[in-house]
């Protein structure tokens, strides 16, 4: 697993000034079979890769609704086209997955289930494919919406993930317990202050 890595998008810059144009897509995490490539740091998969997951890890905070130039492309859409385009091709494939990865309390809100909902994603990329007219649609049809239909969206809590690896790696199970506890210390919300008259 690598933590902290840029994806490549089919929606980069086509000239100078391209008001439509995406940077790349920094995740939280990736698993697989993968390189980082060199001078760039974009992630590009192993010849006969068999897994590709793709985590956004969440301590309260929700998913980005959208990018400085593309206000309603949402972080779990971006991060579905992306892994779209990284798997493209690659046919040895066993897993493909989207992970969100978050507090229970916070998942008993139903924070993410809109945005990661397979349908949504599909209408929110599709929309974002039309605002540069039929240049991308030939590549949504035959790239994306073989992937969106295919890939498996799992939102996960971290309870639930530290329970599931100490049952086979305890002392891994405690370390990650660990942090994740003081990450909860840290980033916990704090009821606002009044002020007082």
């Amino acid at each position: 697993m690598v933590l902290g890595s840029a994806l490549g998008t089919q929606f980069r810059a086509r000239h100078r000034g391209d008001v439509f144009a995406e940077s790349w897509t920094h995740v939280d995490g990736i698993i697989g079979h993968f390189q980082i490539r060199a001078g760039r740091g974009d992630v590009r998969l192993e010849p006969g890769a068999q897994q590709l997951v793709i985590a956004e890890a969440k301590m309260f905070s929700d998913l980005s609704r959208g990018t400085k130039r593309a206000p309603t492309f949402d972080q779990a859409a971006r991060n579905v086209a992306c892994a779209a385009e990284l798997a493209s091709g690659f046919r040895s494939l066993k897993q493909l997955a989207f992970v969100v990865l978050a507090p229970t309390e916070q998942l008993a809100r139903g924070t993410f289930d809109t945005l990661c909902d397979r349908g949504y994603i599909r209408a929110e990329v599709s929309t974002h494919v039309n605002t540069y007219g039929d240049e991308k649609g030939a590549r949504f049809e035959t790239v994306f919406l073989p992937v969106v239909e295919v890939i498996e969206i799992h939102i996960l809590s971290w309870e639930g993930v530290i329970t599931s690896v100490g049952k086979s790696d305890p002392a891994a199970a405690e370390m990650l317990y660990s942090f994740y506890t003081r990450r909860l210390e840290f980033n916990r919300p704090r009821p606002a202050i009044r002020a007082h008259r």
